[in-house]
């Protein structure tokens, strides 16, 4: 999200917490969980988090990872153009522009088979 990472992982079973160091902040996650949100972060910024296991564990496991929070992009509804409607079957949609100078790689549309009206 603008403001989050989600971080998962696939490493070995252990009861033990994994720590996460990133921008001098220390955070202890549960190991079994295999994933945490990592909150309070700034949009459209790089974050460097090196993943630990206690030394007695897996021998002290370690991992880089390098993650970058969303822009921040407001995002409005897009609108039905009523002005090409050539079948009942066809719907013509005009996406919004994005108020962003960052560029977007993907943009997630859904639809629901409900009438449109």
């Amino acid at each position: 999200t603008k403001t989050s990472v989600l971080l998962t992982w696939d490493f070995p079973e252990t009861s033990n917490p994994y720590r996460f160091i990133y921008n001098r902040q220390k955070m202890e996650v549960d190991a079994r969980l295999k994933k945490a949100v990592i909150p309070n972060l700034q949009p459209d910024t790089s974050y460097d988090f090196k993943i630990t296991a206690p030394e007695g564990n897996m021998g002290g496991l370690r991992h880089r990872i390098t993650a970058k929070t969303s822009p921040p992009i407001t995002i409005r509804r897009p609108e039905i153009d009523q002005n090409r409607r050539e079948t009942e079957a066809t719907v013509t949609i005009i996406l919004p522009l994005l108020e962003t100078r960052t560029p977007v790689k993907y943009v997630f549309q859904s639809f629901c088979s409900e009438q449109i009206l």
